[in-house]
């Protein structure tokens, strides 16, 4: 009489076991996959704060570009010229139409309503007065 059952054979159960070697080989390759699958997601991460900081920056500067086409579009009069917080000289009429400064006026009858742009050589940033 044998004990075990017939399905349950001696020869039958050795080649159905995972040897410590086997199974050494496979922790090893689901670790190795395990850190690259983290430095994986760690690089997304990286990648994902650089370009937030892109964006902002970019929409700042989309949003004020809005701004400044918008007073530009509705504006009754606006000169070229040089400038900054405290004065504004326009370019010459004959002359070509540069400088660092856009002053704009709304209305072309109310000359004393208007809106300077500026790039201010000390920090490089446009402004708005």
């Amino acid at each position: 009489m044998n004990p075990m059952p017939r399905h349950f054979s001696p020869a039958l159960c050795r080649k159905r076991a995972f040897t410590l070697v086997e199974t050494l080989i496979t922790l090893a390759i689901f670790g190795v996959t395990a850190i690259g699958m983290i430095e994986l997601y760690l690089f997304g991460l990286r990648l994902n704060s650089m370009v937030n900081v892109k964006l902002q920056a970019t929409e700042g500067a989309r949003h004020a570009m809005s701004i400044l086409a918008t007073d530009i579009r509705d504006a009754g009069i606006v000169y070229v010229g040089n400038g900054d917080a405290s004065s504004f000289t326009n370019s010459a009429f004959d002359a070509p139409q540069e400088g660092n400064a856009l002053e704009i006026y709304p209305s072309k009858t109310n000359l004393n309503d208007y809106i300077i742009y500026y790039l201010d050589s000390s920090d490089g940033q446009l402004k708005r007065l």
